[in-house]
């Protein structure tokens, strides 16, 4: 028997880091249409019910115009 483990192969990150660009609410790393869109559809809402935390992105309890306006500010940004 033994205690040698395996190396993994270097083609297997040991750490993997998630980008979340502020106005990505679906999450595809593209502020598009896409998520304006659902900021909108969320307006008037609380953030903290469901996964509509996402279009809160002000961080101020409630999703309103001003986070329609951040959201549209940062369209077109992208993942590196």
């Amino acid at each position: 028997m033994s205690d040698v483990e395996e190396a993994p192969s270097p083609d297997q990150p040991d750490t993997m880091i998630r980008i979340i660009l502020k106005g990505d609410v679906n999450e595809d790393c593209n502020v598009s249409i896409l998520d304006l869109i659902r900021v909108g559809s969320d307006l008037g809402q609380s953030s903290g019910s469901g996964d509509n935390w996402k279009a809160d992105l002000n961080k101020d309890g409630k999703i309103h115009v001003l986070d329609l306006i951040l959201t549209r500010n940062a369209m077109g940004t992208r993942c590196p």
